[in-house]
C-alpha cells in the first residue's frame, strides 16, 4: 500500500502530500472498504461457478450482516410474490426465492453503501444523494444491457460498473473533507462544472483515478477498471468493444439519472453533448429510452420500500 497514490501527488508540496497520503492509506486500512474486495472476489467466482448453491451465497452474506437483512426484505416483499401468510425466514430460502443474479445485486449494493454514511452537506451534495445516484446508474446499466443482448458479455457486470463508478468520491470525502474536498464541491456546484475539473487544481488529484487505482488493487476486471477510470474521460482509448460499450452505456445512465433527478451528479446540464453521444453510440431509441426511465423510476421506489435509501 505505501505507494498508493503517490503519482498524482508528485508535483505538490512534500508537506501536504504526505498529509494527504498518510490519510488516504489510513482510511484504507482501517475502513469497512476492506471487504469490498473479498466480497466481490468471493461473488465473481460463483458467478462463474455453474454447480454454486443457495448456501454458498447465504455464506457470502455472513461476511457483511445488512445484506442478510436486504435479502429477507427483498424476498418477502409483493415483487417476489410469497404465498398469503407466508414468511420466508431464512437467507438460504430467500435466496432461493429472488434467485442468484438478484443476490449478487443486492450484495454488492449492500457492501457498498456503506461508504455512504456521512451527514455533512455542501450545496447540492450529500452522501446520500450520491449513493442514491450510484444506485440509479447501477439499474440503468442493468436496464439497458437486458434491452440490448447483443451487448452483453460474460466478463461485464454492469450493475457492479454503475455502482462503483464514482467510489473515489467517498473516499476522497471521508479522508480529505476539510483538506479540499469541500472547496472542490462547492466550486463544482458554483461553476457548474465536472467535479474532476475543481478536484485537480484543489486537490492534485480527483476521484476517477482514486476509484481506477482502487479497482486495480482489488484485481478487479479490466471492464470495472476502465469505466471507473474512463467514464467522465473526454477521448476513450480503449481497443476491447465490449468494455468501449460498457463505458458509453454507464454514461447513458448518468444522464438517465441526471434527467430523473435521481440524486447527486458530478456534472451539469450544460454537459448533455458529452452524454448524448454515447446514447448514440449505443443507439438507443426514443421508445426504449421511455422504456427504460418507467423501469428504473419503479425500481428505485421499490428500493425506498424496502428501506434501501435511509
Amino acid at each position: 500500500m505505501a505507494r498508493l497514490f503517490e503519482r498524482w501527488f508528485q508535483p505538490r508540496a512534500v508537506q501536504k502530500k504526505s498529509g494527504f497520503l498518510d490519510r488516504i492509506r489510513s482510511y484504507l486500512k482501517d475502513h469497512q472498504i476492506s471487504t469490498l474486495p473479498v466480497i466481490m472476489g468471493r461473488l465473481m467466482e460463483l458467478a462463474k461457478d455453474p454447480n454454486a448453491s443457495a448456501r454458498d451465497y447465504a455464506q457470502v452474506c455472513e461476511l457483511d450482516q445488512s445484506s442478510c437483512m436486504r435479502i429477507l426484505r427483498l424476498a418477502n416483499s409483493v415483487s417476489f410474490g410469497p404465498m398469503p401468510g407466508q414468511v420466508i425466514r431464512t437467507v438460504k430460502d430467500s435466496i432461493v426465492r429472488i434467485g442468484f443474479d438478484k443476490t449478487r445485486e443486492v450484495l454488492h449494493t449492500s457492501v457498498v453503501a456503506s461508504l455512504f454514511r456521512s451527514r455533512e452537506e455542501i450545496a447540492d451534495y450529500t452522501t446520500s444523494d450520491l449513493w442514491l445516484n450510484s444506485a440509479a446508474v447501477a439499474l440503468g446499466n442493468r436496464i439497458i444491457y437486458g434491452l440490448k443482448r447483443e451487448c452483453q458479455s460474460p466478463s461485464i457486470d454492469p450493475y457492479l460498473a454503475g455502482l462503483l463508478r464514482n467510489i473515489g468520491i467517498p473516499v476522497l470525502h471521508l479522508c480529505l473533507y476539510d483538506f479540499g474536498f469541500k472547496d472542490a464541491i462547492l466550486m463544482r456546484y458554483q461553476n457548474q462544472s465536472v467535479l474532476i475539473e475543481e478536484e485537480v487544481p484543489i486537490l492534485g488529484v480527483d476521484h476517477a483515478s482514486i476509484g481506477q487505482e482502487l479497482a486495480e488493487q482489488w484485481k478487479c476486471a479490466e471492464a470495472l477498471v476502465t469505466v471507473i477510470g474512463s467514464h467522465h474521460a473526454p477521448a476513450l482509448h480503449v481497443k476491447d468493444p465490449a468494455i468501449e460499450t460498457l463505458v458509453h452505456v454507464t454514461r447513458t445512465s448518468e444522464w438517465l439519472a441526471h434527467e430523473l433527478g435521481m440524486g447527486y451528479r458530478d456534472f451539469s446540464d450544460k454537459h448533455a453533448p458529452f452524454y448524448q453521444a454515447s446514447r448514440n453510440k449505443i443507439q438507443l431509441f426514443d421508445i426504449d429510452y421511455a422504456r427504460i426511465k418507467v423501469q428504473m423510476t419503479a425500481e428505485i421506489n421499490q428500493m425506498r420500500e424496502l428501506m434501501w435509501f435511509r
